[in-house]
């Protein structure tokens, strides 16, 4: 069920039918626009959150993180301007330092006597010098309405202009009080963004595009590869070309010229394809990716070079599945959905999928666990409009098709089960980069699990953005207030521990391998042959909801009070038989020394207390 806001449904239009241009900025020379689009449109049609309740101390603003400054470093922003669709009897302009959050003290903070529903330009009384490193939220205050026409809220409970161009990965940030106070709140709406730019003054370039670092590109031996470069034009001309070298592991190859599919506006973010030379060994290339020319003429931008890496492996492994679910008991089409995800796991390979049920995005229920509730807002894409039931593969926006109309980051609604194994099927068609393996052991005496979790990765693998996430689930427990529940519902795939809402950062050795223990409480009202360990590798990355995928997963389900299962290796083997020490062939745990043959042709040694 979606919590959809009406003022969301009406924006969406506006986004699409009123954007129009607008007052111009007017720049001297040595002046540059910056914000997350840079045109002059506005929206006629508004944005508010009039749902919220009336309040005069709402705030709209745009993050400028450190890298978006990091051109400007030195030069100092001389002018903040915003557009409104409905005018404001008063505001005030700010810039404020981020130190915690979106928490900070304002540095620069201008009273605004009067507005109009146009571009407002604010000259600053005192400029604000860019700091190196450090990212500035910038924006304004408005009072935020809730007066009625009929049965609708009047426009000007609508003052906010939201523009459907530029950066697209970005929140609109509203500091107000939805009900459980005043502070900041991320509101995605897909593609718009606040119309908020600042005006930067210092010596700015005529032909400068300043690259950014990339992580690894995966790459075959002896075939070119192709580097996605993200790239900021940060002289005065639109950029339609680039030339730039490429060294791998020190070694350049000859210059090669790049022509924008769209040319790159000044001030504005993009991204161009550079051509990284084939190679013929294995193993992970450090790359260099220098812009030398823009427009064909020289690049005067001070960071001028991309760097990262090329990852071309030996070895690669099957892909396992984790299906994250988004549902809560105020849910009335949650159960639907929630029998479509039993049968469709019905026909998958239960020992490569897995399913986990986050209660949270329609509300919280009495098996809501907190990191519930702080992953959504990102897996959603910021979006406020969040709903269940919803669902995830892989946190992998692109296991998703564009053309689903439900599809919102990471996240779509299912109509039927056969999208659900559908999709997972063709994760599980694909290669991954790592391979998990997963021991237990269980001690009765103190009611506590021992998880070992090993690891191994090949060259293509993102080292430095690699988490490693535990679940501990239940299944079938019975609901107390099920909105729709049918006779027999049960809750399942029911987190009942975590490590932490995103995972533990991984420590590598040098061989690409890493283990990590975990020790697990098991309460005894958890019904053991109903519990199941699921540990994945994810990436995290709260600027991008995209950047958050699960590389493989491994799980095991837990056997009872007295032992365990044995050893779960992801993607490659599984137990096909069971012997004791003086070597008679058991089909369940014993206490001692367990030895188990693998369907890999390996046995492995485990101790059942």
């Amino acid at each position: 069920m979606k919590k959809l806001l009406l003022v969301l449904v009406a924006f969406t239009m506006a986004l699409a039918m009123n954007a129009q241009a607008s007052a111009k900025a007017e720049l001297a020379d040595n002046q540059q626009l910056l914000g997350y689009y840079l045109s002059d449109k506005l929206n006629k049609k508004g944005f508010g959150l009039p749902e919220w309740g009336e309040n005069e101390h709402c705030k709209a603003a745009i993050k400028l993180t450190a890298d978006m400054l990091k051109p400007y470093v030195g030069m100092k922003i001389v002018n903040v301007r915003f557009g409104l669709s409905y005018k404001l009897d008063k505001s005030r302009v700010f810039i404020t330092s981020l130190t915690n959050g979106y928490e900070g003290e304002d540095i620069v903070s201008q009273n605004v006597a009067s507005t109009v529903a146009d571009w407002n330009n604010v000259a600053l009384d005192t400029p604000y010098y860019i700091e190196k490193d450090k990212s500035i939220l910038v924006g304004f205050d408005f009072a935020q309405k809730t007066r009625m026409k009929g049965l609708y809220y009047s426009a000007e409970c609508y003052p906010l202009s939201v523009v459907e161009e530029g950066i697209t990965t970005m929140p609109i940030l509203i500091y107000g009080d939805s009900g459980n106070g005043e502070y900041w709140h991320e509101i995605g709406t897909r593609t718009g963004n606040l119309s908020i730019q600042v005006i930067i003054e210092g010596s700015i370039e005529k032909y400068s595009v300043t690259a950014f670092d990339f992580k690894v590109v995966q790459g075959e031996i002896n075939k070119p590869a192709e580097a996605k470069v993200k790239v900021t034009n940060n002289g005065k001309d639109a950029v339609s070309k680039l030339n730039y070298v490429v060294s791998v592991d020190g070694k350049a190859s000859a210059e090669q010229e790049a022509t924008l599919e769209n040319a790159l506006e000044p001030g504005n973010t993009g991204t161009f394809n550079a051509v990284i030379p084939a190679v013929d060994s294995y193993g992970k290339k450090a790359v260099k990716i220098e812009i030398t020319k823009v427009n064909g003429n020289e690049n005067t931008a001070e960071n001028k070079t991309a760097n990262g890496f090329l990852g071309v492996p030996q070895e690669f492994y099957p892909r396992n599945v984790v299906i994250e679910e988004f549902t809560t008991e105020k849910c009335g089409n949650c159960p639907r959905v929630a029998a479509d995800l039993h049968k469709a796991l019905a026909s998958l390979d239960k020992e490569r999928v897995f399913a986990v049920a986050h209660h949270s995005a329609y509300g919280t229920d009495w098996l809501t666990q907190p990191c519930d509730e702080e992953m959504y807002g990102l897996m959603f894409n910021g979006m406020l409009n969040s709903f269940a039931p919803a669902m995830m593969f892989n946190r992998d926006c692109d296991a998703i098709p564009d053309d689903d109309d439900s599809k919102t980051g990471n996240v779509f609604l299912p109509v039927v089960y056969a999208q659900i194994s559908g999709y997972a099927q063709i994760l599980l068609n694909k290669q991954s980069n790592s391979q998990l393996q997963m021991d237990v052991t269980y001690d009765g005496g103190i009611g506590q699990a021992s998880i070992v979790v090993k690891g191994k990765c090949n060259e293509a693998y993102d080292l430095d953005n690699s988490y490693l996430t535990l679940y501990l689930l239940e299944d079938s427990i019975m609901p107390v207030e099920q909105n729709s529940a049918p006779k027999g519902y049960r809750h399942m795939h029911v987190i009942r521990y975590y490590n932490s809402t995103w995972g533990d950062k991984v420590e590598w050795n040098d061989d690409y391998s890493f283990e990590k223990k975990f020790d697990v409480d098991i309460f005894t009202g958890w019904e053991k042959k109903n519990l199941q360990f699921v540990a994945f590798l994810n990436g995290h990355n709260d600027n991008d909801y995209s950047d958050n995928k699960i590389d493989n997963a491994v799980g095991m389900r837990y056997s009872g009070v007295s032992g365990i299962d044995g050893m779960a290796v992801a993607n490659e083997s599984r137990q096909v038989a069971r012997y004791t020490i003086e070597g008679m062939e058991t089909t369940a745990p014993v206490s001692g020394l367990n030895i188990i043959k693998l369907s890999d042709g390996r046995t492995v040694k485990v101790l059942v207390k």
